[in-house]
């Protein structure tokens, strides 16, 4: 890595208004690896749609990363979530390449992050950088792969975007190939009821049988609302790739004629929370099941879809019979197809009841049951939805977790407790399926406890009195540790979770690195904190409500 001169800053400067076409980008590969993928653009997240690739890593960590090409490192970030550690990195021909999920960066960047860490006092840290500061030569190393942050696995998080709106694009288009001559499997369809009401038929499953190795048929599907047509789709890759990824393009025709289609070549990051309405969000939560809708969703804006002239939803007055085939393709141009008829009727149209308050996206709702108040802002919801809100002494329910939410909403449970200890302790906690509570960063002050909350659920005033674990892993008191590299320890609070921990060796900040998934902090010993001699180490733990744990160690190391 070296400065960059000025005229490679002038170049990048041009380089904005004079960009390449995607067929003359000749990128390197990331990685010297078969692009296996364990995850493909645009899938489902529970956060976002998936920005980049996912390139397995023979589930082990430390495979060699590359910039793809020549640029300038603009940012650095390391995290306990998310994408964990990972460098971004502006490129001449208007592209950002992100590399997520490593391991360790290049020992050159290892070294200024690590300055960082130690000047700031902090593990998590996020370094911004101007053009020029840093410059990367294509195929220069810039780190190893791995499992940090929000990662369940060893693997490559991989993205490419557009550098001035910071999109991002399907690395597949830049000429990146991969093995792949199996066909997306079909497995279910759904039937969805898009008519503008607060009570709506549940979807409606249609078996499907597979006819030979790329068709699918099934029923008749007859209607008397307004309906939108999903599919249950997925792909694999190889014989030996399991995953599940997801499919880049989807066609459904009508008599023969294209109705409706989406390509999953690019998304805006701003349009990422109608993620929640473009799977279906209630077979997510009441089946697991991810079910892609082939038709604009309602109340939403996605920039992908906005090449078709129609929305894809059949009206219900329409009562001529058609003919439907949806094809659903891979990258490498494999395809299934799924036919069926589809036809309308205006018989049999019921009015299903309405259970519960009434709630219109474009108003605000103050709601008060018991000790119990709950607000949401206008366009909480995507829709119209009916929600039974029940409160019970300090348990609230607020309707059913199947309505996704554009905006958090907030629960604010009325309560004094005069002990300053049991006031800490106490939080609002979300008790999941199997009766866990989930620990929610709670705002509290004498008379009162509040939250903000993305999902609809149950709700309850819980109270964490248990300290956090601490315990030594590979050290024990007047240790000699000349032959370890590390000095490792497991931290762990199984209710409100670790919201921060110190460890002082020799009265000074040393880092400790940490993997919230296997409850370990790590030091390294040649960051030279560690003296020769005897060396004293002082650890501080606090878990979500406050509660410490300190604990006192000795060990002795020798060059």
């Amino acid at each position: 890595m070296r400065f960059l001169k000025k005229s490679f800053l002038l170049l990048f400067l041009l380089s904005i208004l004079f960009r390449l076409n995607s067929q003359e980008y000749n990128l390197n590969s990331p990685i010297d690896l078969p692009l296996n993928l364990s995850g493909t653009f645009g899938e489902f997240r529970s956060s976002h749609f998936h920005y980049g690739l996912d390139i397995t890593t023979n589930k082990k960590s430390g495979y060699e990363v590359y910039s793809i090409e020549s640029g300038s490192i603009i940012r650095i970030r390391v995290s306990t979530s998310g994408y964990g550690k990972a460098i971004y990195v502006d490129h001449l021909n208007g592209l950002t390449s992100v590399y997520a999920h490593l391991k360790e960066f290049s020992p050159k960047i290892q070294e200024y992050i690590k300055g960082q860490q130690y000047l700031r006092k902090s593990y998590n840290i996020q370094k911004f950088f101007n053009v020029g500061d840093l410059v990367i030569d294509k195929g220069e190393l810039i780190g190893y792969s791995g499992n940090t942050g929000g990662s369940s696995g060893p693997h490559l998080h991989f993205e490419i975007r557009d550098t001035k709106s910071q999109n991002p694009l399907n690395p597949l288009s830049f000429e990146y190939e991969y093995e792949d001559t199996r066909r997306p499997i079909i497995r279910s369809l759904y039937v969805f009821d898009e008519t503008d009401s607060f009570k709506k038929d549940n979807p409606k499953q249609y078996p499907i049988e597979k006819i030979n190795d790329s068709i699918y048929k099934s029923k008749k599907v007859i209607y008397n609302n307004d309906i939108g047509i999903g599919v249950e789709v997925y792909d694999r890759q190889s014989g030996n790739n399991y995953n599940r990824n997801g499919i880049y393009e989807i066609r459904m025709y009508l008599d023969s004629i294209l109705n409706f289609s989406y390509k999953m070549d690019n998304i805006n990051i701003s349009e990422s929370i109608f993620r929640k309405v473009f799977y279906d969000y209630s077979l997510l939560k009441t089946r697991g099941v991810r079910v892609q809708k082939i038709y604009y969703p309602p109340n939403s804006k996605l920039s992908f879809l906005n090449h078709n002239t129609e929305t894809g939803i059949f009206d219900s007055n329409d009562s001529i019979k058609k003919e439907v085939q949806i094809e659903v393709i891979d990258w490498n141009n494999n395809k299934s197809y799924l036919k069926f008829q589809i036809e309308g009727s205006l018989s049999n149209i019921k009015e299903n009841p309405i259970s519960g308050i009434e709630i219109v996206p474009d108003q605000e709702y103050k709601i008060k049951r018991n000790n119990v108040e709950v607000d949401f802002r206008r366009n909480s919801f995507f829709n119209k939805v009916a929600l039974n809100i029940e409160s019970n002494n300090d348990t609230l329910k607020v309707g059913k977790d199947i309505h996704p939410l554009r905006k958090s909403y907030n629960i604010k449970i009325n309560k004094k407790i005069e002990d300053s200890i049991v006031r800490r302790q106490s939080y609002i906690g979300l008790i999941n399926k199997n009766g866990k509570i989930s620990y929610l960063n709670t705002s509290k002050n004498k008379n009162s406890f509040s939250v903000n909350s993305s999902i609809l659920g149950s709700y309850i005033l819980s109270r964490d009195s248990i300290r956090p674990e601490v315990k030594p892993l590979n050290f024990s008191l007047n240790e000699d540790v000349s032959k370890q590299k590390t000095i490792r320890l497991r931290i762990y609070d199984n209710i409100s979770g670790i919201k921060s921990y110190e460890v002082l060796i020799n009265n000074k900040w040393a880092l400790f690195e940490y993997e919230p998934k296997s409850n370990l902090i790590f030091h390294t010993i040649k960051d030279g904190i560690i003296k020769n001699g005897e060396n004293i180490i002082d650890i501080k733990v606090k878990d979500g409500v406050g509660n410490e744990t300190k604990m006192n160690s000795k060990v002795y190391w020798s060059n």
